[in-house]
């Protein structure tokens, strides 16, 4: 590969790096609220998939990362705002999850074959399954741990992660009906690793 290609494929990933950041951070203010919970639906999770199927592993992963680096140095791409503070916040943990279930979905979307929906969505799931254990450890921790409320990880559970599984099973759906739709095009084109 010469130097001038090098430099062009470098410059095209950090640029999808950075819309994927910015798809998530306007995932953030796209709110869906939920009568039995105090935490709204977002696309976050879906852009984040996305991160990880069309980036790859790694540069999806960095991606997800630079969006949370984004937020904690104070500009406000969170759901509710950002800074350094976040960390503590007890919805912190499920931007982390974001990061690792799109490593996930790149590492198992570079292992495939051929592209169909059922593999797809099992990976997809298995992002989400490392998603909801990241969030749903973090905000017990926020909340019982250094919080200091009197709430057990079955309530944790039943507060930050049930309310979500019916929604985030169809936005897997959708990204890996995309996947299929949309993988071969871009495998064609030489953008996949």
């Amino acid at each position: 590969m010469s130097t001038g290609t090098h430099s062009a494929a470098k410059t095209r990933n950090l640029i999808l790096m950075g819309i994927f950041a910015a798809l998530i951070a306007v995932g953030a203010y796209i709110r869906i609220p939920l009568p039995f919970s105090p935490v709204p639906i977002t696309l976050q999770f879906i852009f984040s998939v996305y991160a990880g199927l069309f980036l790859g592993s790694r540069r999806g992963f960095c991606s997800v990362m630079v969006y949370i680096l984004v937020g904690l140095s104070g500009i406000p791409v969170f759901t509710n705002g950002g800074g350094i503070g976040y960390v503590v916040m007890p919805t912190f943990g499920f931007l982390l999850g974001f990061a690792f279930c799109a490593l996930w979905v790149g590492y198992g979307r570079s292992r495939m074959k051929e592209y169909r929906f059922l593999p797809f969505f099992g990976v997809i799931l298995g992002g989400l399954v490392i998603l909801y254990s990241i969030g749903w450890l973090y905000l017990y921790w926020a909340l019982a741990i250094y919080g200091g409320k009197a709430v057990t990880l079955g309530q944790a559970f039943m507060l930050g992660v049930a309310p979500f599984i019916v929604n985030d099973m169809v936005f897997s759906a959708i990204a890996a009906l995309t996947a299929i739709k949309v993988l071969p095009t871009l495998k064609k084109l030489g953008y996949l690793d």
